[in-house]
This record gives C-alpha cells, structure tokens and sequence, in this order.
C-alpha cells in the first residue's frame, strides 16, 4: 500500500472537517440549515476524490480528453448482481460515464451511458458467459468484464476483437492477450500484507487454513499464492495446514462420506461395513445432503490446532466466523478480503481480526477510463492497480477508512 495515498485521505477528512467547524455572523437556524446541505454535498464530493485518489495511474481518475460520441455505449460486466461490493463497483462506473456527460455537455438521448450487467450467483459461469454473448450482440462501444472463470470467454473475446469491440479486464482477469487494459487490486501484494499480519496477530506461529472462494479467477489464485508464499518463504514456525476451495467442496464431501467423518480416529468397522454396502447412487445421495456448513465444521475437525484462517472474501470470511462459533472455538484469528458492512461488524466484534480493504468505487471508475481510451485510440497502460488499505480492529474507526466503505451513492 501507497503510505501517501492515506495520507492523502486524512488530508482530504481533515479539511472537510475544519470548513464544518467554520460558522459566521449569520442567525444560528440559517447556518445549520446551509451548513447541513453543503456538508451533505461535501462529504459525497470528497468521498468520491479519495476513492480516485487511491487509483495508482492520475490518467484513470479524471475524464480530462475523452471527447466521445454521443451515445457511446459502455457494457459492464461483472461477478454479482446484489453484493455491495459489485454495486460500489457499479457506482465508480456511472460515475465516470456522468462526468464525461458533463465535461461534454451531453443530454437527453447524447448521454454516453454505462449498463452493468452480472450473474445473480457470484460463481455462476454460465450465466456470465450468456450474458456475455447478449452484450456482445448488442454491439456495445467497448466491454469491461470480470472474469469468473480464466478459461471461460475466449471465443467470446475472439468475437469483440473481430468486431472491432476493446476489452478491458477488471478486479478477475484472464490471460487473454488482445485486452487494452487490466484494471484491478494488486492482489498478490495484498495478500502478501494479510500474511504479515496473520503473522502478528498468532505472534509467528502455529497452523493456518486457507478457505478460497474459488480456484478459477486470477484474483483468487493471486491472493492464495501472495499469502502462502509469504507464510512459507519467511514465516519457518508457521505451517499452511490446507488450502480449501469453495468451489471444490464435494470432493470433501465424498471424503466425509467414506468415512472422513472420524477424523484422526480411523476407520471404524461399522464404517468399513456401510460403505461396501453403498451404491454409487446412494454415495452421490448423501453427498448432495450434506451443507457447506458441515463440510466447514469437518475442515475445523480435521484441524484441532488450527490458529488462524485466511479467506478470499467477505462471504467465505463470515461462513468462517459461523463454523468458528459452532465449533466453540474462539481464539482463531480470521483475515480476509473486502469491507461490507456484515464484515466491518465482525471486526467490531472481534471475531474478523482484518481484512484487506479494496477500491470497487476506483476499480469501476477506471474500468470506464480504460474503455473510453481504448475507444479514442489513446493507448492503455497494461495494469490499473486502483488500491487498497489494511483494516483492522485498530483503525476501523478512522475517518478515512469510513469514507471507503460507506456507500456513498
């Protein structure tokens, strides 16, 4: 993380601060009534700047040349529909396309416009890809995609390059050569902090756990490998005791079900018994029953000296806290990714012992940057790092750290 970048945030907090500790010879009922609306435009005003702020390249958090047509139309595509994350994302991206309206005096029907478009399940391929596909058909200006599966929108791509459509990738990328831009967190970076700091917190030892949210994405692999890396090459009293994927979770499943139940105590021969007698369709049966709740308390079973756990997001980071609570088991230290509003009340409370703040707003924004300057021919940067902070216990309460997670609309 850039230290001037916060410290440009706490620039940005101490000045709106100071202007509404201001008050002036008018009637006391005047100015609280002026004061609150312009406080109110302020702080959306000064909420937006540092988000951009955090944005690494200045050429992506402004509109400054990007003279489009009217009527440009940018498509959006990202991971989810409904999670805060995905909205902010979405807000950062509007927010550049009104910009761009205003420095070009755009109206009505001239209006440049951005439509986001997502799965309603965040690890739905399929219906991404389908939504790709209606997108592309509607022949958008430029296509900005996060990529839930790396292997999934090859042809797709190979189809906007021949029409003549720029892609560019963000937050989830892919190794598609023909992208302008690859706008994201530095995530191996960030996860490389979130090791650090799991190191504090269990003092340099003891038995971590690795839940991921998938094995497709890039940025789930960069935030395993940044932080297993971290714990193996400069951690030696620290040991990595599983690395779990969300999405693979059936393969514990079957495990649970031929016996795994008994962790550490063996095969029983009432166990031996009962599995010679299922079926293929029995074994199927049972997995399909069983919850990732059990699987997660199976995982905790399996690891009864386990210290801490990292996850890749705040959903994995939350069905954690809940197995943890299950389990009675309330020493274990949870890092994560990203900074809803249920994962900031678990830092409150204690239970999240951090977590990798990112920049959706900055990320969105950018994504229509990139897109917009893919389109005037301006040239791209290869990779937008738009940023990130540390939040912990400790500083959950700053000001600059609230002004990034609130949802500042």
């Amino acid at each position: 993380m850039r230290k001037w970048k916060m410290a440009a945030l706490c620039m940005c907090i101490g000045l709106l601060i100071t202007s509404c500790g201001t008050k002036d010879s008018q009637p006391e009922d005047t100015v609280n009534t002026e004061k609150t609306e312009k406080t109110e435009e302020e702080m959306r005003a000064e909420a937006k700047q540092a988000k951009l702020d955090m944005i690494e390249l200045s050429a992506y958090d402004n509109v400054t040349g990007l003279e489009l047509e009217p009527g440009t139309y940018f498509s959006l595509i990202g991971r989810s529909s409904s999670k805060e994350y995905w909205k902010e994302v979405e807000a950062g991206a509007k927010a550049a396309a009104d910009d761009i309206n205003k420095l070009m005096g755009y109206e009505g029907s001239d209006k440049v416009k951005v439509v986001y478009s997502a799965p309603a399940d965040s690890d739905n391929v399929g219906e991404q890809v389908s939504i790709l596909d209606e997108e592309l058909s509607r022949y958008p200006n430029a296509l900005g995609i996060s990529v839930i599966d790396v292997q999934s929108c090859h042809v797709q791509f190979d189809l906007a390059t021949q029409n003549s459509v720029p892609i560019v990738l963000f937050d989830s990328l892919s190794d598609y050569q023909g992208v302008m831009a690859r706008v994201s967190t530095d995530n191996r970076g960030a996860s490389k902090e979130a090791a650090v700091h799991m190191a504090e917190a269990l003092e340099d030892q003891g038995e971590v756990i690795v839940y991921m949210n998938d094995d497709l994405s890039t940025s789930a692999g960069d935030r395993e490998e940044g932080f297993v890396n971290e714990i193996k090459d400069n951690h030696p009293n620290m040991t990595i005791a599983g690395v779990y994927y969300k999405n693979r979770l059936d393969d514990l499943k079957k495990e649970i079900v031929m016996g795994g139940n008994n962790p550490g105590g063996g095969v029983t021969l009432e166990m031996a018994e009962e599995e010679a007698s299922l079926t293929p369709e029995d074994i199927q049966d049972k997995i399909d029953e069983l919850t990732e709740e059990e699987v997660l308390d199976y995982i905790l079973s399996k690891h009864p000296d386990v210290k801490g756990i990292y996850t890749s997001n705040g959903t994995t980071a939350l069905s954690m806290v809940s197995a943890c609570e299950r389990a009675e088991k309330d020493g274990i230290q949870i890092i994560t990714y990203d900074g809803d509003s249920e994962v900031m009340k678990a830092i409150e409370n204690g239970e999240i012992y951090g977590t990798i703040l990112q920049n959706p707003y900055g990320i969105g924004y950018a994504t229509i940057i990139a897109e917009a300057r893919a389109i005037l021919e301006m040239g791209n940067e290869a990779d937008v790092n738009t940023g990130y902070v540390w939040v912990s216990g400790d500083n959950y309460k700053d000001e600059e750290i609230k002004i990034l997670y609130s949802q500042m609309k």
